[in-house]
């Protein structure tokens, strides 16, 4: 397990503030957090791994690796959208 930050975001990732935009578009857009939700992902900087927070529509500042179990500070991410039918 590396322990120095080797890793850098992935294509396509954005900015926390646009991630942020982006996300609360798509939701309105899609009917509202009732009926869509978003959960945040990054790229953990120590082993490479795709992470996805778990709590819907909340994008916190640090997300720990399932992989390797470190500590992350969010900076740039994705998003996964899951639409309830």
């Amino acid at each position: 397990m590396n322990e120095t930050p080797a890793y850098l975001h992935r294509p396509g990732d954005l900015p926390r503030v646009e991630l942020m935009q982006f996300a609360e578009r798509l939701i309105g857009q899609y009917g509202g957090p009732k009926l869509v939700e978003v959960h945040f992902k990054f790229t953990c900087i120590y082993c490479g791994a795709r992470c996805t927070l778990s709590d819907a529509n909340i994008l916190y500042e640090w997300g720990e690796c399932a992989i390797c179990g470190k500590n992350n500070q969010i900076d740039m991410g994705g998003i996964t959208l899951h639409m309830k039918l």
